[in-house]
C-alpha cells in the first residue's frame, strides 16, 4: 500500500511525469480508495458486537462479529488488486507517454494469462491512461497541431 500510495502521490502532484502517467495514477487512486473503504468497513464490522456470544478458534475477538476466515475471504480480492498495482508500479515507474501505455499493454498481453480479474484491472488502467494520449493523437491527426508539453508523444514538433 505504501509504495503504491507514494507512486501515486508523487505523480498526481508533479506533471513532470506527463499527463498519461497522471491519468494512470488517477485510476490507480480510485482502486486504492476502494481498498481503504473496504478496510474501513471491515474495521467498523470488527467493532460491532456479535449477535451470539460463541467462542471459536477463528474469532478475532469475543465481542466481534468478524471472524478470521471471514476477514480473509473478504480481503482476498483486494489483496490481489494491490499485488497487481504494485507490479504495475514496479514495471512503469520509469516510463511515460506512449512507452508507459506500451508497458501496460505488454503486461496485459504477456503476464497474468488466464487471470480475468487481473485483465479487468489492467484494462481499466490502460483505458483510463490512454485517454490523454488519444486526445493528443486525435488533435494531431485532425488539425496537425501538437500540444505535448511533457514530450510523451511519438512525434516531436520542429521548432
Amino acid at each position: 500500500y505504501v509504495q503504491i500510495h507514494s507512486f501515486i502521490s508523487k505523480r498526481l502532484v508533479e506533471y513532470d511525469y506527463g499527463i498519461v502517467s497522471h491519468a494512470l495514477c488517477s485510476a490507480m487512486d480510485e482502486l486504492l480508495n476502494d481498498y481503504t473503504n473496504l478496510v474501513e468497513s471491515l474495521h467498523v464490522k470488527y467493532r460491532q458486537p456479535a449477535r451470539h456470544s460463541t467462542t471459536t478458534s477463528n474469532t478475532l475477538s469475543s465481542s466481534s462479529s468478524l471472524t478470521l476466515s471471514g476477514l480473509y475471504s473478504q480481503l482476498q480480492p483486494s489483496i490481489r488488486t494491490m499485488n497487481i498495482l504494485k507490479h504495475l508500479v514496479d514495471k512503469t515507474q520509469y516510463s511515460k507517454g506512449g512507452a508507459l501505455l506500451n508497458t501496460i499493454e505488454n503486461i496485459y498481453q504477456t503476464e497474468y494469462i488466464g487471470d480475468d480479474r487481473a485483465h479487468k484491472i489492467i484494462q481499466f488502467l490502460y483505458e483510463r491512461s490512454a485517454i490523454p494520449f488519444m486526445d493528443m493523437l486525435s488533435t494531431w491527426m485532425e488539425s496537425g497541431t501538437l500540444h505535448d508539453p511533457y514530450n510523451e508523444f511519438m512525434i516531436e514538433e520542429k521548432r
